[in-house]
């Protein structure tokens, strides 16, 4: 086991990508405490420059970009790992 975490970390592309995953993972679940956006309500004028409390700026509707990206990563990450948990109790049974 010893052996196997050690070739792991001295893989670099590995350790980056662990903690790229990482990361995102965080983010996903921090996000409603460290951005309590709206993610489908209009919060402001259309095709807002990113800046101050809209992050990424807002589109043609006035939705607040980075809103609707926190909120669409985590439900893909939902189903991602309810996907996971599908396919091995599939490939257990």
């Amino acid at each position: 086991m010893k052996g196997a975490l050690l070739r792991f970390l001295r893989h670099r592309p590995a350790v980056v990508g662990l903690v790229l995953l990482g990361a995102v993972l965080l983010g996903a679940v921090l996000a409603g405490t460290i951005y309590p956006g709206n993610p489908f309500g209009i919060v402001g004028k259309p095709f807002q420059a990113p800046f101050g409390e809209h992050l990424l700026g807002t589109n043609d509707a006035g939705v607040d970009l980075y809103a609707s990206l926190v909120h669409g990563l985590q439900r893909s990450l939902v189903i991602a790992f309810a996907v996971a948990f599908g396919t091995t109790i599939i490939a257990t049974v």
